[in-house]
């Protein structure tokens, strides 16, 4: 892996993975980044490629998404494993979060760091509060591979097979616009 300049040059090598990178994610101050291979294993970068840690995930099978807590405090994994984990900075190993029948492809926090959605190939995208409560249900048309909020976050946008971009009012949990 590498972190490049803007002006394209490259800045470091990232050396600390041993399989394909599947996601990454620059810390909201933007003085770290964090990624996650296809054996589970996570690193966490300084912005000038130093590895800070080095820790294995239980997502569970092919991580596929890695994203920061809006706070800065954790990083959330959704895997192939039909689970999410929040890890918290400090080594500690957390309880999975259970909630998709299926591979999931995203995880994403909104912009308050209050809830965060995740989905798969299950057609399914679920909005859990911090403490990973459910909160919201939506069933899809066909497989979501991606997910985005608003900047109000009072929609979540999603994509889909068949070059379908769906964007879902979270209020009515009605889609919006196709």
């Amino acid at each position: 892996m590498k972190l490049w300049n803007s002006d394209g040059t490259p800045r470091a090598v990232l050396d600390g993975h041993q399989s394909a990178v599947t996601d990454l994610d620059w810390h909201p101050t933007g003085d770290s980044l964090v990624s996650v291979d296809a054996l589970e294993v996570i690193c966490r970068w300084s912005k000038t490629g130093e590895l800070l840690e080095r820790r294995q995930s239980s997502a569970g099978k092919v991580p596929q998404a890695i994203v920061w807590a809006p706070d800065g405090d954790s990083y959330s994994v959704a895997g192939n494993g039909r689970r999410i984990v929040h890890l918290p900075e400090a080594n500690t190993t957390p309880e999975p979060i259970e909630g998709h029948n299926l591979r999931l492809t995203d995880v994403e926090w909104d912009s308050a760091g209050t809830r965060f959605a995740t989905t798969g190939v299950d057609r399914v995208v679920r909005v859990f509060d911090r403490d990973a409560k459910p909160s919201l249900f939506i069933k899809t048309p066909s497989e979501v591979y991606g997910l985005a909020w608003s900047p109000d976050d009072k929609q979540l946008a999603t994509s889909q097979g068949e070059h379908i971009v769906q964007i879902w009012n979270l209020t009515t949990r009605r889609e919006t616009n196709t």
